[in-house]
């Protein structure tokens, strides 16, 4: 099952439904996503489209439940696929039951105006409770939201059938919530989208799914121990590439003063230097300080090392382009511990 179906299910979990609030939670889900059609002078018929079948039967159950229904309320299966299908849970003669909900002011059974449900002042919602202002969250969510699996990204979005409904679900997160939900247009479609991994969080409490935050949360932090060791590892791979290539340059100074038999050009200063860099070839100029035993800053050692390469370059131009590998620090080393 996918995060987003599963999400979806601990929704369905977290509804305590009674008669007195399933209400605040079937109006968020008819004006989200009902599908309302008006054929002729009594038949209002209502359809929702969803491809998991827990979902309608879940919706279908609840209607069932509610005695101030007069229509009748069937499934219609239409597979779309070998392996998946696509359910229609369909609503005949709905009037009557949007009257008792409230949301059926503005239109008469023979004069029907299907924007009239969707382009509502929402007035009603002022009138709701805390509670049932969660219960109509959770009915909008469940049938409108989707969210990407955490793992790949953090994106969760809405799709709303009008601007003034997306507005109002923007409005009322910002409002009773302090969420910032973002609203675009995508295809003449209206959207309400979400990329903060953060923000996610919070809906998912909102909303019920608290076990899901737990799974989206322990995602976030395993992502941010992958980047953070990431970061480490590329970090250490640069710092062991770049001690790499100063020690290379120290090496090919230190042979050329070799070669050319100038080591009394160093001083006793640099001659130490030398045998400490020659002695730990992989160090850092920081690491080397530290080792020092005459206590040398970094700036130091950094001085000294660039003091031997600029003889080593005053000396030799002809063989400014030797080689110099690892089996050379041994032989330079010994050269060099001669002298002292």
């Amino acid at each position: 099952m996918s995060f987003s179906y599963e999400y979806k299910l601990e929704i369905i979990d977290s509804i305590e439904l009674e008669q007195n609030s399933l209400r605040a939670f079937m109006i968020g889900v008819i004006l989200s996503s009902f599908y309302v059609c008006y054929e002729g002078e009594k038949n209002f018929d209502a359809y929702f489209i969803t491809e998991h079948k827990n979902i309608a039967d879940f919706l279908k159950k609840e209607l069932e439940k509610d005695l101030n229904f007069d229509g009748s309320i069937n499934i219609i299966e239409q597979p779309i696929s070998e392996m998946a299908s696509r359910y229609y849970l369909e609503i005949t003669d709905i009037y009557s039951y949007l009257y008792y909900l409230g949301i059926s002011d503005g239109y008469k059974k023979n004069n029907f105006d299907n924007n009239l449900l969707y382009e509502k002042d929402f007035k009603f919602l002022n009138k709701f409770s805390d509670d049932d202002i969660i219960l109509w969250v959770k009915g909008v969510f469940l049938a409108s939201s989707s969210i990407v699996n955490p793992d790949k990204a953090y994106h969760l979005e809405l799709v709303i059938k009008t601007p003034n409904l997306a507005k109002k679900i923007v409005n009322l997160f910002d409002k009773n919530f302090d969420v910032k939900l973002k609203l675009t247009n995508r295809k003449n479609v209206d959207l309400i989208y979400v990329k903060g991994k953060d923000v996610i969080a919070d809906i998912l409490s909102i909303v019920g799914a608290n076990k899901k935050r737990l799974i989206l949360e322990d995602i976030i932090v395993q992502k941010s121990m992958k980047s953070k060791i990431n970061r480490i590892v590329n970090c250490d791979t640069a710092n062991i590439r770049k001690a790499s290539t100063t020690f290379k340059k120290h090496l090919k100074a230190l042979k050329i003063i070799m070669l050319t038999k100038n080591l009394d050009l160093l001083d006793e200063r640099l001659i130490s230097v030398a045998i400490l860099r020659l002695s730990y070839p992989y160090y850092s100029l920081s690491e080397l300080a530290e080792l020092s035993v005459e206590k040398i800053t970094k700036s130091g050692i950094n001085h000294r090392l660039g003091k031997i390469c600029n003889i080593a370059k005053s000396l030799d131009i002809e063989n400014s382009n030797i080689s110099v590998d690892d089996k050379d620090i041994d032989e330079i080393l010994k050269y060099i511990k001669g002298a002292e």
